[in-house]
C-alpha cells in the first residue's frame, strides 16, 4: 500500500489470513512512528503503558497539534507514535492537524485501542513499513506478480492517475482503489466496483 491512509484494510485482509505480508507506505511521520513502534516489542510497550495511563484533555491536544505541525520535532519515535495515535482518536474525522472534537474523549477509549494494537503487534514479523515516496514505493515494490496493491491517497491530489501511470509498465497484480472522484482508468479492466456513500472502491486489472 503506497500509503497508508486506509491501512485498517490492509490489516484486515492480513488478520484474515488473505494476504502473507502487508507492505505499508507513507511519508507521513506520524503514521511511520506509529507501525515502526507497534512492531517493536520494547517500544511497543512503552506505547502501552503510556496509553493506559493518558489523562486527555482539550489543551493536550492543542499542543499535541502543535507538535505535529513541526513534523514532531525533538520528540522520541515512541512519543511520535503516541501523540499521532492520540490526536487521531481526538480530532474530527481522525485529522492530526484539523479541529478537536467538541467532546475530546468521545472516541478515546484506551482498552480497546490497545486491544486492537495487540492484534496488529501479534503479526509484527509480516507488516513491512516504509517512509518512501509513494511512486518510488510503487516502482520498488509492484513487480511481484501476485502483489495486490491498495491506493487510496489523499482526495483530489492526483496521485491516481500518476500512481496507475507508473504501474502500467510493470508486471504486477490486482489493484484496489477508494475514491470519490472519477479516475481516468485507461489501459484498465474495471473487474468489480462498488458505492459506499460519496466514495468508490474499484478493482482493476491491466490490460495486457
Amino acid at each position: 500500500k503506497p500509503d497508508t491512509g486506509s491501512a485498517s484494510v490492509g490489516l484486515y485482509m492480513l488478520i484474515s489470513d488473505c494476504i502473507e505480508n502487508l507492505y505499508l507506505n507513507d511519508l507521513d511521520h506520524g503514521i511511520y512512528a506509529l507501525f515502526t513502534v507497534i512492531k517493536d516489542e520494547k517500544e511497543y510497550g512503552k506505547l502501552r503503558t503510556m496509553l493506559e495511563h493518558a489523562v486527555l484533555s482539550r489543551k493536550w491536544f492543542y499542543e499535541a497539534r502543535d507538535k505535529a505541525y513541526e513534523d514532531y520535532h525533538g520528540l522520541s519515535i515512541v512519543d511520535t507514535a503516541f501523540t499521532f495515535l492520540t490526536l487521531n482518536r481526538m480530532a474530527y474525522s481522525g485529522i492530526v492537524v484539523g479541529g478537536c472534537m467538541s467532546d475530546a474523549n468521545a472516541r478515546w477509549n484506551p482498552k480497546t485501542i490497545i486491544k486492537r494494537l495487540d492484534q496488529i503487534h501479534a503479526y509484527a514479523d509480516r507488516i513491512h513499513i516504509y517512509r518512501m515516496d509513494a511512486l518510488a514505493f510503487i516502482e520498488e515494490y509492484y513487480w511481484l506478480g501476485n502483489n495486490t496493491m491498495f491506493i487510496d491517497p489523499p482526495y483530489f491530489s492526483g496521485i491516481y492517475e500518476k500512481s496507475l501511470n507508473a504501474i502500467k509498465n510493470i508486471v504486477g497484480g490486482i489493484v484496489i482503489l477508494e475514491h470519490v472522484t472519477d479516475v481516468d482508468l485507461t489501459g484498465y479492466e474495471v473487474i468489480k466496483q462498488k458505492k459506499y456513500g460519496d466514495k468508490f472502491i474499484t478493482f482493476l486489472r491491466k490490460v495486457e
